[in-house]
């Protein structure tokens, strides 16, 4: 799947935060996505992350990543304090490069959302996981009802906003914006709006203040 074409729909669910990407938007312009664990010790770091897992792209051979990119929090700063009395704590890296990999951001900059210190974390994850390995149903040799079935269903279910804008996205990205308008109601309508609401992302904003 090309993320980057994710980048139009998901752009309508609006910056959080002060200028701030969404995660949407992270994900948009990643060429690679990974899981860390980065160890904690009162509230220090006690080394650098530890790659957990590629989430994106599904079929990635990367099994390390660059040592400038796993500097995850710098020392002292407000996630580092958020996590004290924790042993480790994981975040989801967005990184961009072909040929040289950088980090597009860390979780301090996105105010740590995307890390276990937002309580939505594992949502999160788990959409970037079942997001990126949709295929292009246009190829398959089906009758248009049998099409989308995943799509449709993440439309659909109301536990994970992060799956059901990705799913939105995905699918106009692809041409099937109809498939949208059939699960969520004509564009401006007000069926439409109520489940577009359901696909926000989840709050705190900052998960490292207060």
């Amino acid at each position: 799947m090309r993320l980057a074409a994710l980048g139009l729909a998901l752009a309508a669910t609006g910056a959080v935060g002060e200028g701030r990407p969404t995660v949407a938007e992270r994900v948009a312009q990643a060429s690679l996505i990974a899981e860390v664990s980065v160890p904690l010790k009162a509230g220090e770091p006690a080394g650098p992350a530890k790659l957990v897992r590629v989430l994106f792209p599904p079929d990635s051979t990367v099994s390390e990543l660059p040592a400038d990119t796993l500097a995850v929090f710098p020392a002292g700063s407000r996630c580092w304090k958020k996590a004290l009395g924790r042993d480790n704590l994981k975040a989801v890296l967005f990184l961009k490069g072909d040929v040289e990999l950088k980090a597009l951001a860390g979780p301090e900059e996105d105010g740590g959302r995307t890390s276990e210190l937002h309580p939505a974390y594992a949502k999160l994850v788990d959409a970037v996981a079942q997001s990126t390995r949709w295929p292009e149903e246009r190829m398959r040799a089906v009758g248009e009802a049998a099409l989308w079935s995943k799509e449709k269903a993440a439309l659909k279910q109301k536990a994970n906003p992060y799956l059901r804008a990705l799913a939105a996205a995905f699918l106009e990205a692809h041409g099937a914006a109809k498939v949208v308008d059939g699960a969520w109601g004509k564009p401006k309508s007000g069926a439409r709006k109520k489940a577009e609401a359901l696909a926000k992302e989840p709050v705190p904003e900052d998960a490292c203040g207060g």
